[in-house]
């Protein structure tokens, strides 16, 4: 029994590891070389293991565009829907509540607002008290992004009061551990400037800490994250032809490509029809740059030509 216990120990905290990995920013092709045969061996040790992770697995699997068939290793389960029926039905609230947070994220980096809203708004109060506080801050943040931004796009105060909860949370973390939480607390104070139409300078100047943050702490993904944001805001503000956010979208490309998430440069590519010979250039100049002042700030974009 002791060494059973051990066992299960030394696996729960192996997956949970990974999981923090994974979510805080680590390269996705890292964690992608042998996410099959790491989960085949979770799969074999614990069923229940496994389905308490498959949705980490999910998300890599969509983010870096590699198809891997972890369903395979499952029994009584071919899809996430049919793993949270199965824990919805067992009242396994911990797990349900961790797909629900991860399709707020997988539905976030298609641009599927509006579903990462319907996922976002759960109730958090019953029988969650064990919950990982990763997922906890993940909820928050992103669930935060999602609000200010439909609040912009499609209104309803409710949505607004929403994001301004989730910045009230985040500033009470960041007083805590800025290095932490810093650049989610500057762009959720970004994102919320923005939707209340605060003054182009302060708003502008908020994105840029964020950027600057996630630069000084090395976080590609926030980096990525942040040059997006700044160039959304930028383009809703631009007259046709300007082209002002398009440093932005550029950089944010090639941040998402360094982190591996091949599928949401993608979408930056093709939504917001970046050309290859200048994304190209702005790549080549970021890496010259690096020594010099944080690329991707507003002052940055006047170095790339």
């Amino acid at each position: 029994a002791t060494k059973a216990g051990l066992l299960d120990d030394a696996m729960s905290s192996s997956m949970g590891n990974w999981s923090y990995l994974l979510y805080g920013g680590q390269k996705l092709s890292i964690l992608s070389q042998s996410s099959l045969s790491r989960f085949q061996e979770i799969a074999k040790y614990s069923q229940f293991y496994a389905k308490s992770v498959i949705c980490d697995y999910v998300y890599l699997m969509e983010l870096t565009g590699k198809y891997e068939d972890y369903f395979a290793e499952l029994e009584g389960a071919s899809s996430l829907e049919d793993v949270q029926a199965e824990a919805e039905s067992n009242n396994i609230h911990m797990l349900t509540y961790h797909i629900k947070v991860t399709n707020v994220l997988r539905a976030y980096w298609k641009g599927d607002y509006l579903g990462a809203e319907e996922n976002a708004l759960m109730d958090t109060t019953s029988k969650l008290d064990h919950t990982s506080p990763l997922f906890s801050i993940l909820h928050c943040f992103f669930g935060g992004l999602v609000a200010f931004h439909l609040y912009r796009t499609l209104g309803d105060g409710a949505r607004l009061s929403k994001g301004r909860e989730s910045l009230k949370q985040m500033v009470k973390w960041a007083e805590n551990s800025a290095a932490v939480f810093g650049t989610m607390w500057h762009l959720l104070t970004a994102e919320h400037a923005a939707s209340i139409k605060g003054r182009s300078e302060d708003v502008k100047k908020h994105y840029n800490d964020a950027i600057r943050s996630a630069q000084d702490l090395g976080n590609v993904h926030e980096l990525a994250l942040a040059h997006e944001l700044l160039g959304n805001y930028l383009a809703a503000r631009e007259q046709p032809g300007d082209g002002g956010s398009d440093g932005c979208f550029e950089r944010a490309f090639v941040y998402y490509q360094r982190w591996g998430a091949t599928t949401v440069a993608e979408r930056i590519f093709r939504d917001r029809n970046l050309d290859a010979v200048s994304v190209a250039g702005v790549e080549l100049q970021m890496g010259n740059n690096s020594k010099r002042k944080v690329p991707g700030t507003l002052e940055g974009l006047n170095d790339v030509s």
